[in-house]
């Protein structure tokens, strides 16, 4: 006879570890939990062969009847009867289930990446960490494939995404901007590798076995600068003052410009700076390592010939803790022109890097782009097209023309040690001689720019 409820019923703790009968070989082992409550798991023993076996046929506990428990047991006896082993047909169930399901959520996988779209696959990819840890949190990788891509795939299935479909979007861009289909090439086939690789959206790259060099051609080094590489007095630098005055570009934007000429630094180093970060009294100006390209803090001598436009910046940006505060119309939902005379600042961050850039740009346009500056033409030079990169180029050779050594202009431009054994143990900064070559090179610029009655640092007018 099997056991009744009031048995298992009347079990108590100190029962835990007793083994009990319920007949035909169906045998339990009472279990005590942390909590107290009391279960008995049930084994069917069986012989198959030569080898004794046990079958877990379930848990009995308060309220669960044995009638499941014992039905396990005459399934199991009944394929036995068959020769075969309950445990070993148990286990192939299991496996076969096992398959089952995961061709089940393949199949459900595969019908969610058809309807992933290219635009659906991105803004995911635009959540990972790969994305998120960048500088800009991939703010310029976001507006390149924005302008570039997504106005051809934008709705295309991710999975339906050939080789073909990318190239000729990257072969397009490369006979205008080389280099910035390159760029766009690297990020795809990331994006592509995250598709494939981690998420298992689709089979293949699209993009392997694709060179950046033959889709975008071969990126050539810029090399423009304002003054002459070997002819210290030859330079568009009184031609760049002129055409800065009558540009009607703000007077803060001015500023930036003789600045980056002044010290050789980076347009996103000064748009990005705080006023904590300078000293105007001692003409220290310390550029922390997340501003810095290189990821290391690199502390400025700032010359006379740059404070007085840094004085311009700080009387511009009032109580803002940015040297380049972002600035906003006084009128609601208006977004300011470049040569807007009411403005407002407000501390919503720094100004977007690209607004110098931008500014620079219209200025030497032949037609005006829609919403954007008027005066065309009024920053084109006699050495041809310039950006604001340029000027840094332009200081570090005006630093060799006043005999400073490359090394040291190296330094101050805060560029990596080419050699690995002079960065690992020539760790020391010639502070001495970097302070000298931007002195020389502030002296040098007030030379150049000496001849003419109009005072650099004088802005003339505030743009109207």
């Amino acid at each position: 006879m099997g056991l009744t409820a009031k048995e298992l019923e009347n079990l108590t703790p100190t029962d835990e570890g007793t083994k009990l009968s319920d007949g035909n070989s169906l045998w339990g082992l009472v279990k005590v939990s942390k909590a107290g409550i009391i279960s008995v798991a049930f084994y069917w023993r069986f012989r198959h062969g030569e080898k004794r076996h046990d079958l877990s046929c379930g848990t009995w506990k308060k309220g669960v009847s044995m009638t499941t428990i014992r039905k396990e047991r005459e399934a199991a006896a009944a394929l036995l009867a068959t020769g075969k082993n309950p445990n070993d047909e148990r286990k192939l169930t299991k496996e076969r289930a096992s398959t089952e399901q995961k061709e089940e959520l393949a199949r459900i996988e595969t019908e969610k990446a058809a309807l992933r779209t290219l635009e659906s696959a991105l803004l995911e990819w635009y959540g990972s960490t790969e994305i998120k840890n960048r500088k800009d949190g991939g703010d310029y990788l976001k507006r390149a494939i924005k302008k570039d891509v997504l106005p051809k795939l934008k709705n295309v299935p991710i999975s339906d995404i050939t080789k073909t479909m990318v190239a000729d979007i990257l072969h397009t861009l490369a006979k205008t901007a080389p280099v910035m289909s390159n760029r766009l090439h690297a990020s795809l086939n990331q994006f592509f590798k995250y598709c494939c690789d981690e998420r298992e959206w689709i089979a293949k790259n699209p993009l392997d076995g694709t060179s950046r060099t033959k889709i975008g051609g071969k990126e050539k080094s810029r090399e423009r600068t304002l003054c002459d590489h070997d002819d210290p007095d030859k330079h568009e630098l009184k031609e760049l003052r002129a055409a800065m005055e009558n540009a009607k570009l703000q007077d803060t934007t001015k500023a930036a410009l003789w600045i980056m000429l002044g010290t050789a630094c980076r347009i996103g180093e000064i748009t990005q700076a705080r006023w904590t970060e300078l000293n105007l009294e001692t003409g220290l100006w310390t550029i922390p390592a997340e501003n810095s390209k290189n990821g290391k803090p690199h502390t400025v001598n700032l010359s006379a010939f740059v404070l007085p436009h840094f004085q311009t910046l700080k009387e511009a940006s009032s109580e803002s803790e940015w040297v380049f505060p972002a600035k906003i119309g006084k009128r609601t939902g208006n977004k300011p022109t470049d040569n807007e005379a009411t403005q407002t600042t407000q501390d919503k961050g720094p100004v977007c890097v690209k607004s110098i850039t931008k500014q620079v740009g219209d200025r030497q346009r032949d037609t005006p782009m829609q919403g954007r500056s008027k005066s065309v033409g009024t920053l084109s030079l006699s050495g041809g097209h310039w950006v604001p990169h340029d000027l840094r180029r332009t200081a570090a050779t005006i630093m060799g023309h006043c005999g400073v050594l490359s090394e040291i202009i190296e330094r101050c431009l805060n560029h990596v040690e080419g050699s690995k054994l002079k960065r690992t143990y020539q760790r020391q900064e010639p502070r001495q001689q970097m302070r000298e070559a931007w002195h020389l090179l502030g002296q040098r610029l007030e030379t150049l720019l000496s001849e003419s009655n109009v005072t650099v640092g004088n802005f003339g007018d505030k743009a109207a």
